[in-house]
């Protein structure tokens, strides 16, 4: 602005447009001509006249140390922004970062999970197959020990309707010894058998603390 002022093209005052603007007054920053000088821009009322050339001379160095400052102060502004561009690519490389080392640790920790889960559904299939032949093998010999009885009954029946008194002596002796000859079959495979059957988890509630806290972003 005040390069413009010191123009010697500014519009002269209507009241002095034929007198050209060859002095400047300091306090009112602007460029007057001759009549200016003894009429609105006199020492008296505070104004400081002086001629133009001078005026360039003092302040031409002034405007020149203001351009120098501008330059040197857009050259900051690229540096600093190259500088924040450079941070802002530092942020994406560190989230990057971030992110591929919480997922490597979940991804192991859920690695880890899986692995024992399926110990533990292999596990539980055989201790479920163990009981299932065991009860498959008790149901096997009072399904033996039904037929034998069945046919100890039917003859012994037969042997009463036939009033064929040999064969019920016989047959009576026969199905007494089959019934003193009892079988095995354990309570807890027929009473509350379930009830044996159970997952501990043990350490949940700690492993689920654990993890519910596991890891900072420092």
């Amino acid at each position: 602005y005040l390069w413009q002022t010191l123009s010697l093209h500014q519009h002269t005052p209507l009241s002095h447009q034929m007198q050209p603007l060859n002095f400047f007054c300091e306090p009112c920053i602007m460029p007057v001509c001759c009549d200016c000088t003894v009429i609105d821009h006199k020492e008296s009322k505070g104004h400081i006249v002086v001629n133009v050339d001078e005026a360039m001379k003092k302040y031409t160095p002034i405007v020149e140390q203001t351009l120098s400052d501008i330059r040197q102060e857009k050259s900051n502004i690229v540096d600093k922004r190259a500088a924040l561009e450079a941070a802002q690519d530092d942020l994406d490389r560190i989230q990057k970062d971030l992110t591929r080392q919480v997922r490597s640790v979940f991804d192991s920790i859920r690695e880890i999970l899986d692995e024992r889960e399926k110990e533990l559904y292999d596990a539980s299939e055989a201790e479920i197959e163990r009981k299932r032949e065991v009860l498959d093998g008790h149901i096997k010999t009072l399904g033996e020990r039904d037929t034998m009885l069945n046919t100890e009954f039917n003859e012994l029946q037969k042997a009463k309707d036939d009033k064929d008194i040999s064969l019920i002596f016989t047959g009576h002796k026969s199905a007494r010894e089959a019934l003193a000859k009892k079988v095995y079959v354990p309570t807890n495979s027929t009473k509350g058998f379930s009830v044996t059957f159970q997952f501990s988890s043990r350490a949940d509630s700690v492993i689920k603390q654990n993890v519910a806290n596991l890891g900072d972003i420092i």
